[in-house]
Protein backbone atom coordinates (compact mmCIF):
# COMPACT_ATOMS: atom_id res chain seq x y z
CA UNK A 1 0.00 0.00 0.00
CA UNK A 2 1.69 3.00 -1.04
CA UNK A 3 2.20 6.06 1.63
CA UNK A 4 0.13 8.88 0.92
CA UNK A 5 1.80 12.37 1.66
CA UNK A 6 -1.06 14.53 2.88
CA UNK A 7 -1.02 18.41 1.96
CA UNK A 8 -2.72 21.21 4.85
CA UNK A 9 -5.32 22.66 3.02
CA UNK A 10 -6.14 26.14 3.67
CA UNK A 11 -7.84 26.16 6.63
CA UNK A 12 -5.46 23.96 7.98
CA UNK A 13 -2.82 26.57 7.65
CA UNK A 14 -5.04 29.57 9.09
CA UNK A 15 -5.27 27.64 12.36
CA UNK A 16 -1.32 27.12 12.09
CA UNK A 17 -0.43 30.84 11.97
CA UNK A 18 -3.12 31.63 14.41
CA UNK A 19 -1.48 29.41 17.10
CA UNK A 20 1.74 30.62 16.05
CA UNK A 21 0.62 34.54 16.77
CA UNK A 22 -1.09 34.08 19.85
CA UNK A 23 2.06 32.02 21.04
CA UNK A 24 4.16 35.12 20.03
CA UNK A 25 1.55 37.68 21.77
CA UNK A 26 2.35 35.60 25.15
CA UNK A 27 5.93 35.09 24.78
CA UNK A 28 5.98 39.15 24.47
CA UNK A 29 3.89 39.22 27.81
CA UNK A 30 6.12 37.52 29.54
CA UNK A 31 8.63 39.39 31.82
CA UNK A 32 11.76 40.64 30.96
CA UNK A 33 13.62 38.67 33.58
CA UNK A 34 11.48 35.51 32.36
CA UNK A 35 12.96 36.25 28.81
CA UNK A 36 16.26 36.30 29.46
CA UNK A 37 15.97 33.04 31.41
CA UNK A 38 14.55 31.67 27.62
CA UNK A 39 17.50 32.90 25.81
CA UNK A 40 19.91 31.51 28.27
CA UNK A 41 18.27 27.97 28.09
CA UNK A 42 18.29 28.23 24.42
CA UNK A 43 22.12 29.21 23.95
CA UNK A 44 22.66 26.48 26.59
CA UNK A 45 20.76 23.80 23.83
CA UNK A 46 23.01 25.31 20.93
CA UNK A 47 26.35 25.38 22.83
CA UNK A 48 25.78 21.87 23.77
CA UNK A 49 24.27 21.21 20.18
CA UNK A 50 27.75 23.20 18.93
CA UNK A 51 30.12 20.83 21.29
CA UNK A 52 28.20 17.45 20.03
CA UNK A 53 28.80 18.46 16.41
CA UNK A 54 31.99 18.71 17.10
CA UNK A 55 32.56 22.49 16.70
CA UNK A 56 35.92 23.54 18.11
CA UNK A 57 34.33 27.20 18.72
CA UNK A 58 31.10 26.87 20.34
CA UNK A 59 29.84 30.46 22.10
CA UNK A 60 29.47 29.38 25.71
CA UNK A 61 26.23 30.96 27.12
CA UNK A 62 26.30 33.49 29.86
CA UNK A 63 26.49 32.37 32.90
CA UNK A 64 23.51 34.28 34.94
CA UNK A 65 22.61 33.18 38.37
CA UNK A 66 19.05 32.13 37.09
CA UNK A 67 16.90 29.08 38.05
Amino acid sequence: MPNKTTYPNKKMMEDIFKAKAEFRKERAKLPFEEKIKILVKLQQIAYEAALASGKREARTPWKLDID
